[in-house]
């Protein structure tokens, strides 16, 4: 099962004094909550990315991803086979002044998605979760 949705409609004030609104990502059979940052992008921003992330693979794209605050983190999905491999990724600021100017919201947060890697540079396992294609059909029917 995949899902990504906010679980509060008022905002929040995060420990820096953010304005921040709740939500969960559901990955299988875990959730995790997360507070996405509304000092960029509206609730509605939010989720019309997270439909558009999804709809990329259904169209065929081999990467896509879903931010759960905008520009600073997002879980970032490979169509491979069947299967859809997620991990989470915390994003720097430096990889945006690489990108062309002003910033295509349509296209730039794709072109940040680097080749699949199960390990780190130091060899590491990153920590990954595996859907099925499917359950990212089932998430576009479920809008």
């Amino acid at each position: 099962m995949f899902d990504i949705r906010f679980i509060s409609d008022e905002p929040e004030i995060d420990d820096e004094g953010r304005v921040t609104l709740l939500g969960e990502v559901t990955l299988g059979d875990e959730s995790e909550r997360f507070l996405a940052s509304l000092s960029i992008w509206t609730r509605e921003n939010y989720e019309q990315q997270w439909r558009d992330a999804a709809q990329r693979l259904l169209d065929g794209h081999d990467r896509t991803a879903f931010f759960t605050s905008a520009f600073g983190m997002w879980w970032q999905m490979w169509h491979d086979g069947g299967d859809v491999r997620v991990q989470e990724q915390l994003l720097l600021s430096e990889r945006f002044a690489l990108l062309p100017q002003p910033l295509d919201l349509e296209r730039t947060p794709y072109e940040l998605i680097e080749e699949y890697q199960r390990t780190t540079e130091d060899g590491e396992a990153i920590s990954e979760w595996r859907l099925t294609f499917r359950d990212i059909e089932r998430f576009v029917r479920g809008w």
